[in-house]
């Protein structure tokens, strides 16, 4: 029975994803980023579990998925038979405006000297090695720099597509060119020091999926292996930055090749944390209750602020053991699943397959912020594998600062014509 939910799965998640890119002609939309990661997890999972280390997977765990899946699609199916015939796409968009990487790297500067200035008070002031993972959290854990932190993050999704090797521009453009990488390497270099890999990961994925929408970046095999290799290169050079931090997470390894040896077993629990974890859960018979606390948190502490009643975590109290290390997410179908009921489970499915197929018509006009809030849903999506991030303050936080940028430099580019046009 257990292999039969499993051909089942993948039955559908093939099927679905056909009839999401028929009808919709690209591969650009919600559901392909939703259900194709986790496809390709989901089978890394099930080719690992027994092995290395892992427990046996529990294969009713897949409910939630085979479930969640046509329930997700199915606002596609009826927005599609509502719509005009002619093709929705976000595959194009207006020249980027010029004056986005001025005031974007203007605005980076004078983050960069305050998140300097904290830097340093902590090195010198701070029980916390840097590097290590209690250290990032003093830097922007909390507080104005985490703040800042998020809007870094805005930034990198906006300045990814304005990307050119400096060997290939000349004059002015290579001048900006240059600083664009710098900015780029500047908050690249904050987030490593918060140490918080997704936030590291996905703002570059989101910009790359940006610069698929103007079409400077086409979907190559060899584009997804390099994309893959990043991500792994990022997780291993934070866990080294921890190590050479000499707050080692594995204690018993004591040479350098030991403690890769560690972080590539840490790496497999890490892809495989959402599904064995919903699977383990399953197994012991849900150590979870009800409580939309832990899928909605943003919005609860907006009110628990307002009344001045204490705020809540958003983080899965439950850990369970994988066999390699503990782990508390649930992919993000299993976490809906854990904490609510089968009713509010697919109203939230609904709901939120609504939302982002709302957000993916607005990404077929040209402009740039539609284009970049959707990749920003398309980067959470593609998360799903692993939990759902509508707990995190920063899902909401960062698209506000999207728009705002936009908004402040389509301001400035109409002073500035009105201006030339004055004179």
């Amino acid at each position: 029975m257990g292999f039969g939910l499993a051909l089942f799965l993948f039955a559908e998640l093939f099927l679905f994803i056909w009839i999401d890119h028929k009808q919709w002609r690209t591969w650009y939309t919600p559901f392909n980023f939703l259900a194709i990661p986790y496809a390709l997890v989901l089978l890394v999972t099930l080719l690992s579990a027994g092995h290395f280390g892992l427990v046996d997977f529990y294969y009713p765990s897949l409910l939630p998925w085979i479930v969640g899946l046509p329930l997700f699609l199915l606002p596609s199916v009826v927005l599609r038979r509502c719509l005009p015939k002619k093709a929705v796409s976000a595959e194009r968009t207006d020249p980027p405006p010029s004056l986005l990487p001025k005031l974007a790297s203007v605005i980076s500067f004078i983050c960069f000297f305050f998140l300097l200035v904290k830097l340093f008070l902590l090195i010198r002031d701070s029980d916390a090695v840097f590097g290590s993972e209690a250290f990032g959290f003093y830097f922007a854990g909390k507080s104005w720099s985490g703040h800042l932190a998020v809007l870094g993050m805005a930034i990198i999704v906006l300045l990814v597509p304005f990307l050119e090797l400096p060997w290939k521009q000349y004059g002015r453009e290579k001048v900006w060119g240059v600083i664009i990488w710098l900015v780029l390497g500047g908050w690249m270099f904050f987030l490593f020091v918060n140490q918080i890999k997704a936030w590291i990961i996905l703002p570059v994925l989101a910009g790359c999926i940006v610069r698929g929408f103007q079409g400077r970046l086409k979907l190559r095999i060899g584009w997804v292996v390099g994309g893959f290799a990043g991500c792994v290169a990022v997780f291993f050079l934070s866990y080294l930055l921890i190590y050479y931090s000499g707050n080692t997470l594995f204690p018993e390894e004591t040479t350098l090749i030991g403690q890769i040896r560690a972080i590539a077993g840490l790496f497999l629990h890490y892809v495989t944390s959402g599904t064995m974890g919903l699977s383990i859960d399953m197994q012991q018979g849900i150590l979870e209750q009800p409580d939309l606390n832990y899928i909605l948190t943003p919005f609860y502490n907006i009110w628990y602020a307002c009344t001045g009643q204490p705020l809540v975590s958003g983080y899965n109290p439950e850990f369970v053991y994988s066999g390699i290390n503990y782990t508390n997410v649930r992919t993000m179908f299993g976490t809906l699943y854990v904490f609510t009921n089968p009713f509010v489970f697919a109203l939230l499915v609904l709901l939120g397959s609504v939302i982002c197929y709302a957000i993916f018509l607005l990404a077929g006009k040209r402009w740039l912020w539609a284009k970049a809030l959707y990749a920003w849903v398309c980067t959470v999506l593609f998360m799903a594998w692993f939990d759902t991030y509508t707990q995190l303050l920063t899902t909401y936080e960062l698209p506000v600062y999207l728009v705002l940028l936009c908004l402040l430099v389509s301001l400035a580019e109409r002073y500035k014509f009105a201006a030339m046009k004055g004179l």
